[in-house]
């Protein structure tokens, strides 16, 4: 303090020593270096004010150059439009319905809103509405600094025309990108409208939150009669402070909840904010001291309406109406965000909702025309034949069940519930489908989103396919059929049923039967794990690792199960030469000026190669033909030739399938309880066969009414990738000479035409096959070779079986390889199992056959009959009316059928 007290003195003394003409000298000397600074900074100032124009004009025409920017009159357009129902377009453009919106929202004219609403909105919102142009200038520079020095796109200060376009023309999100586009359209709005015009749309356009009804609310007139019962002409000051304060938080600041009652919690900030709307009418001269106070006095909370009723009914029309409007929510979403720079494939689910929610908005108030591929007559035939087919069906349960929001018991109907779906092959654009039952009892779309165990439709995606893509077999390359057992599971083909031959690719598939299918996936597995997923993932069919670890997966047995639209679009892969593309129902969408915002643009995943495709629809021709879908093919109203499919059926029978095409369309249709009470209702074995005259019935009439979508004339030649080979009936190989340790002899007989779409048939081998135990191969030598056993009759796991089931090992015939065996390892088993036979394993073991009967040591003693066989695939008389089905142990592993 001394110091200090120090220096005053003698600057006191040294400015006594000056005269007044050194005084002012001094001041002017330095208020010429003050100007000359501030000059200077000045200049700079001038100088960076122009630089940062310059990068902000810059830097907006490079975003505006990448972005459509709407004419004059489509922003007339889209501002005035502020309640505008969208439509939805069946293909052939007839009205499939329009999109209602769940907001209560009328339109009003400029002298129908109180003045005092419009000085409230300024005042509250953008005190310099009436001397900018649509922006204001720290605006311009904020959004260009921020991208630039990467400040945060969260620059604030937005004008009520900046918010208007935000709401009618852009997204909400504030991306430097939407920014900029933002505040180039505000000053467009700005420059071509006039500023009553703008607030007047403004008010129309904005969220007011809730009514009395509990209704969400859009516009100055809907809050006005929704929370007073007023015209909005009508409002006091007070009422109008209240409503307009609620635009900047509407459902923080809503007197109601969504029921129409008074929420306690929200109304206090409200009227908070209200009066806050109050202060700034009276700080800006709009009001007089008087109007002020008075207006804070009036008791807001005693003028707001009782709560009521809503008298608002959403029709949402059906299972077509809600997939179609869904897809287009999700499609819009995601042109939104694409819009806004953000990459829908890595958006966060919080940022998707909003984004989702955003899309709901403007696609139930903006006007949006949505156009889908759904063929009125097709989806209109199905409709009916489901309706007309309901007697073919096993019985409606009914169940008592509590609920919780009557507190009472209600009946809850329980009946057979159908998804089914119909694609053009060449497009992938969904034609008809089936939802369900009945949309007022269950709105649940099963044909789209209803995921079930499969059963055996899944065997032509995830093993055959793939088997034969990979060239681990050709259509006739041979699966055991045999009793197995890998660690605790147990395939069986159906009814616990086992073959004991082996059966030809072609044979396996048609009569869906599970062991070759294990024993074929266990081959897939062995070449590589990751090949049957890798098929799997190009058709978004997403399954687990622990699924495809299983063996039961072949079978169909998944924790999360597919869909019928899944189904249909892998199927329809095999129609396109291998091709798949994903299904959909929305072609294209326009928005309120007639833009085209989306179009749907067919996206090919190669999966097969044309090859593989060609020939597993011959080998599923087989399952029409002669297999397990006999019926189907024998009630359709065409040739069935052109038809190729397979049928499915789940543990249980929960679940019965069919997927098939023809050369134009694909049709999936699954039927099942959805069990919703909790009870377990299965399927009666009847309802199989009713399901597969119920896929005729559809296509008879689609048949009926346009044969030109099926295709039937359409030729598709051979690929000439696909070779021929002339193969042994019995054992899938080439006619060859077997040689042992001791002899040879050379392996004859009928042949048959494998076709191969990669790698050729394999040599012939004493163990030929893929599968099998040392000892099926010994069953099928002695047979080949005279002596009568039971090769080829078929047994039971639980009756008429000549082993000896008090041991596993000889139940289940276990071999113990040779210590010298060699192996091909993706021959193997999965588990390892001790002498499950691989394709090129020891041949020295076996012994050659003599004259006595005996080959490799086994007799004839086990008392099996000769198999005398009625057709070609061994020892079955197939009855065309009695569908062939087949059942796998537990272990969630599916039935084959």
């Amino acid at each position: 303090m001394d110091k200090l007290k120090e220096f005053f003195i003698s600057f006191g003394n040294n400015l006594k020593a000056l005269n007044k003409e050194q005084i002012f000298h001094q001041i002017d000397l330095g208020l010429q270096i003050i100007r000359k600074v501030v000059l200077n900074f000045m200049a700079l100032g001038i100088l960076a004010l122009g630089l940062l124009f310059g990068i902000a004009v810059g830097y907006f025409a490079s975003i505006l150059n990448e972005e459509s920017i709407p004419t004059v009159s489509q922003i007339d357009k889209l501002i005035h439009d502020v309640d505008q129902s969208s439509t939805l377009y069946f293909a052939d453009n007839s009205s499939l319905g329009e999109i209602q919106s769940d907001i209560v929202s009328y339109k009003v004219k400029s002298n129908q809103i109180s003045p005092w609403i419009k000085k409230a909105i300024v005042a509250s919102e953008d005190e310099d509405f009436y001397i900018h142009r649509g922006v204001m200038p720290r605006a311009v520079f904020r959004a260009a600094l921020s991208d630039i020095f990467g400040l945060g796109a969260q620059t604030g200060g937005s004008t009520l025309t900046q918010q208007l376009v935000k709401m009618q023309i852009l997204s909400s999100e504030t991306t430097f990108k939407r920014k900029a586009t933002e505040i180039f359209l505000a000053m467009r709005v700005s420059k071509f409208f006039s500023k009553d015009d703008v607030l007047t749309s403004y008010l129309n356009a904005a969220s007011f939150g809730r009514n009395n009804k509990g209704e969400n609310i859009n516009g100055i007139g809907a809050a006005a009669q929704g929370i007073f019962g007023k015209n909005c002409h009508d409002l006091s000051i007070a009422q109008s402070a209240f409503v307009v304060g609620l635009v900047q938080s509407p459902f923080a600041y809503t007197p109601f909840d969504n029921k129409g009652a008074i929420d306690k919690n929200t109304v206090k900030y409200g009227l908070k904010r209200s009066k806050i709307v109050l202060f700034r009418l009276y700080r800006d001269g709009k009001l007089s001291k008087e109007q002020y106070h008075s207006a804070l006095k009036e008791d807001l909370s005693k003028e707001f309406l009782k709560p009521a009723a809503s008298t608002k009914h959403i029709n949402n029309n059906g299972y077509t109406y809600s997939a179609v409007k869904e897809e287009a929510q999700d499609i819009l979403a995601n042109v939104l965000m694409d819009d806004d720079g953000i990459d829908s494939d890595k958006v966060k689910e919080s940022t998707y909702k909003r984004y989702y929610d955003a899309a709901r908005l403007k696609l139930s108030q903006n006007g949006y025309k949505i156009y889908s591929t759904i063929n009125p007559k097709i989806n209109n035939s199905m409709q009916q034949i489901l309706t007309n087919s309901r007697d073919l069906f096993s019985e409606t349960h009914t169940d008592s069940v509590y609920d919780q929001q009557k507190n009472d018991f209600v009946e809850l109907s329980e009946p057979v519930q159908h998804g089914t779906v119909v694609l053009d092959n060449k497009s992938g654009g969904v034609l008809g489908f089936i939802g369900g039952v009945d949309f007022k009892l269950n709105e649940f779309n099963h044909a789209f989103n209803n995921r079930r165990s499969p059963g055996s439709s899944i065997k032509p995606l995830l093993v055959y396919g793939p088997a034969i893509d990979s060239g681990i077999i050709g259509s006739h390359s041979v699966l055991a059929d045999f009793p197995a057992k890998y660690g605790n599971y147990e395939p069986s083909d159906y009814d616990q049923t086992f073959q004991n031959r082996f059966v030809s690719a072609t044979e396996s598939l048609a009569q869906s039967y599970n062991v070759p299918t294990v024993n074929l996936y266990q081959a897939l597995r062995q070449k590589d794990t990751n090949l049957a997923k890798s098929y799997m993932d190009k058709m978004n069919i997403e399954l687990t690792d622990k699924e495809y670890n299983e063996l039961g997966i072949s079978l169909g047995g998944t924790d999360h199960g597919l869909s019928p639209l899944q189904e249909a679009g892998a199927y329809a892969a095999f129609s396109n030469d291998g091709d798949y593309q994903r299904p959909y129902v929305v072609s294209k969408i326009l928005d309120p000026t007639g833009r085209v915002v989306y179009e749907h643009k067919t996206k090919k995943v190669k999966v097969y190669s044309d090859a593989t495709s060609y020939i597993m629809r011959k080998m599923m021709q087989e399952v029409v033909q002669n297999g397990t879908a006999t019926l189907l093919g024998s009630n359709l109203e065409f040739d069935s030739d052109k038809l190729y499919g397979k049928t499915g059926t789940s543990n249980d029978n929960r679940d019965y399938w069919f997927t098939g095409s023809t050369p134009g369309i694909t049709i999936s249709s699954w039927i099942g309880y959805d069990n919703r009470s909790g009870n377990s209702y299965n399927l009666q074995m009847s309802d199989s066969d009713s399901n597969l005259r119920y896929v005729a019935r559809i296509l008879n009439r689609i048949y009926e009414n346009n044969p030109d979508f099926l295709k039937l004339n359409e030729q598709k030649s051979k690929p000439k990738s696909v070779k021929e080979y002339n193969v042994l009936l019995k054992t899938g190989t080439l006619p060859g000479t077997i040689n042992t340790n001791s002899s040879s002899f050379t392996m004859r007989g009928q042949t048959v035409e494998s076709l191969y779409a990669k790698g050729e048939p394999k040599e012939i081998s004493v163990n030929f096959g893929i599968g099998g135990y040392a000892s099926d191969y010994r069953l099928f030598w002695a047979n080949y070779f005279g002596q009568y056993n039971g090769y080829g009759i078929v047994s039971s796991a639980f009756k008429g079986m000549e082993y000896d089931t008090s041991n596993p090992k000889e139940y289940f015939s276990y071999y113990e390889a040779p210590r010298n065996s060699s192996s091909n390892n993706y021959y193997n088993s999965v588990n390892n199992n001790q002498g499950y036979y691989n394709q090129s394993g020891n041949e020295n073991y076996y012994q050659n056959y003599n004259q006595t009967g005996n080959y490799g040591g086994l007799n004839n003693s086990n008392g099996y009959n000769q198999n005398q066989q009625t057709n070609q695939y061994g020892g079955e008389d197939q009855n065309n009316n009695q569908i062939n089905q087949n059942q796998s142990n537990n272990y969630n592993n599916g039935n084959g059928q």
